[in-house]
């Protein structure tokens, strides 16, 4: 199975990506400040959406990119609306346009944890990768509140 992550250079990126990897996932690393595993994408750039869509035909997309945090939004509320609304348009409309048969995770730092239920549903992830990922978001979540 063929992940694509966006947004991979954060913490749950990074960590995520690592994880579907030991798993025996083929996955496709972006974020708009690539680093060594990971190409540049930004998803307010429509083209270069699509281009990384319909060349590497995920599976499943995960959509981490955005920004985040509450400090961000009041300092630039219209860059956060625009980045996390429109750069998430932006994968739908790319998968939409390349006709490839994918499913698309968006996810939101507003104190919603994604269950090990929840994304075995949305992207067919092996249990044990499933409980994996609830840990890390449970860590993530437990050190930043």
């Amino acid at each position: 199975m063929k992940a694509l992550i966006t947004g991979s250079e954060g913490f749950i990126g990074r960590n995520l990506s690592r994880e579907l990897k030991d798993n025996g996932y083929d996955v496709v690393c972006c974020d708009i400040v690539p680093g060594a595993d990971s190409q540049a994408l930004d998803i307010m750039d429509k083209q270069a959406v699509k281009d990384i869509i319909s060349t590497s035909s995920p599976d499943v997309i995960i959509n981490l990119a955005g920004l985040v945090g509450i400090g961000l939004s009041w300092k630039d509320p219209q860059r956060t609306v625009e980045l996390n609304t429109i750069g998430t348009i932006n994968i739908l409309e790319a998968i939409r346009e390349s006709g490839i048969k994918t499913k698309l995770v968006v996810v939101g730092s507003a104190g919603f944890t994604i269950t090990a239920k929840m994304l075995r549903r949305i992207c067919l992830l092996s249990l044990k990768t499933l409980i994996r990922y609830q840990n890390i978001c449970r860590r993530c979540s437990a050190k930043y509140t």
